[in-house]
């Protein structure tokens, strides 16, 4: 599965703060938001060509998926300019009036690309090439759904579980069961049994948060969601206070945040020499998509996977998504929508887990399930194709199934105008909490000024 977008906007925001300031890419006379309305016959064949930043083509996942387009529609030239999404590359094409025909964009992001005139509505789209939106999850399209009408069509569906280095806990006298993220208690105890070092220098993390790139999610298990609507943010509430400061109470038990940060960058994270084959991780908090790594880099690591529960024992979770768009003025929308939806359709993803299924089986190694926005596919994957694990495999299975457990009824940062801004600013506020350069109340008043202040700028 492809790797998620991980939180690079810090220094690109900027450059969406200094647009959106002076009336953003749209101008500050687009009444509705969208920027230029969709144009040309979009029932038309697929033709010519397009051109897509923000994606690329690591596996087969992805390429299958390419492959099906390229199949259906062999007179398109599709282009697929790989790498992450830059977005001060994508704000700038825009305002130039040069940008490609796709892009391939945080799902956080959409709404406040939609508020700018970055990216088209997509009704039009939507319709004429009958892209059935009740496929997809709901909380998902509240992603991708702005004042109205809906700018993006969703991919994948990212939920964050625990997973467990089982031979660790064991030397540490402990099993899964005693790490409980919602308990401050048995949290703290837990993590300082399994960290070890050795003066400064680290042989293991205990409990692995992954922060500062999942912070708002333990907001979601403390009960305190930081965002309650598009307009309403919560960064200055004494709850939400009170999650960094436990937060930054666990990381300071296991010998602090920037020291944690240095070892953690030493990991090999995506390969055979991850941390839970090193043994240099007693749990992770993460994506379920590193499942799928695991799964395949390291068969043989004893883990377990399990969802994450709030203090009453109902399980929680935060769902993230990139998405496709259309950016303001591009070209050739038609072709472009019909790429959108057969990348996301059940029948292409079915296909893409084939391909996966058997070059897994041809290696000896399970097949983990890929976890789309499309409940649809997931219907179809995990329906028809996915085999349960036995014997040896019984623990991916384990593993699964916790995942399907954990991504019912995940909570989403609601589409708003200031996603960007909103997500600097936590960020940031998070970044000195944890370094212990500011404490929580004030760093927390300070980014929830500048996202009220981003508000105002756009309202």
């Amino acid at each position: 599965m492809r790797r998620p977008m991980v939180l690079p906007a810090v220094v690109a925001g900027a450059a969406t703060l200094a647009l959106t300031a002076c009336g953003g890419v749209g101008g500050g006379d687009d009444s509705d938001g969208g920027g230029d309305a969709q144009s040309g016959d979009l029932t038309a064949d697929p033709s010519g060509s397009i051109t897509t930043i923000g994606f690329a083509l690591p596996d087969e996942i992805a390429t299958v998926r390419v492959d099906t387009f390229r199949e259906m529609y062999p007179d398109v030239e599709v282009n697929i300019n790989e790498g992450g999404f830059d977005e001060q590359q994508f704000l700038t094409s825009v305002s130039s009036g040069n940008p490609t025909e796709l892009v391939y964009i945080p799902g956080d992001q959409v709404g406040a690309f939609a508020a700018r005139g970055a990216i088209q509505p997509l009704d039009e789209c939507i319709e004429q090439r009958d892209i059935d939106l009740g496929q997809y999850r709901p909380n998902v399209l509240d992603l991708v759904q702005y004042d109205g009408s809906t700018y993006a069509i969703p991919e994948f569906y990212n939920t964050p579980v625990l997973i467990v280095n089982n031979a660790v806990l064991a030397q540490a006298g402990l099993t899964a069961e005693d790490i409980d993220i919602s308990d401050q208690e048995s949290l703290l105890a837990a993590a300082q049994a399994l960290t070890v070092r050795n003066g400064s220098t680290y042989e293991r993390i205990g409990i692995h948060l992954r922060l500062p790139d999942l912070t708002p999610f333990y907001g979601v298990v403390d009960g305190n969601p930081w965002v309650a609507a598009a307009d309403d943010f919560r960064l200055d509430d004494p709850a939400t206070v009170a999650t960094m400061e436990r937060l930054k109470a666990v990381q300071d038990a296991q010998g602090g945040h920037t020291a944690l940060k240095d070892f953690e960058n030493t990991w090999d994270l995506f390969g055979e020499g991850n941390p839970f084959a090193q043994n240099q991780v007693g749990a992770m908090v993460i994506e379920q998509w590193y499942v799928n790594v695991l799964a395949n880099t390291s068969p043989d690591v004893d883990i377990t996977v399990l969802p994450i529960t709030d203090a009453g024992g109902e399980t929680v979770t935060w769902a993230t998504s990139n998405a496709w768009a259309i950016p303001k003025n591009a070209d050739n929308t038609a072709t472009s929508c019909e790429f959108m939806k057969i990348m996301t359709a059940p029948d292409t993803w079915a296909a893409a887990a084939e391909e996966r299924i058997r070059l897994r089986e041809a290696e000896g190694k399970a097949f983990t399930g890929i976890y789309t926005a499309n409940e649809a596919a997931d219907d179809q994957v995990f329906g028809e194709l996915y085999t349960p694990g036995t014997g040896e495999n019984q623990k991916w299975d384990d593993a699964v199934q916790a995942v399907l457990e954990a991504q019912s009824d995940a909570w989403v940062v609601p589409a708003n105008p200031v996603g960007a801004q909103f997500k600097a600013a936590w960020l940031e506020a998070t970044n000195r909490i944890l370094a212990g350069t500011q404490d929580a109340e004030s760093a927390l008043a300070e980014a929830q000024d500048k996202v009220e202040q981003a508000l105002a700028d756009v309202g």
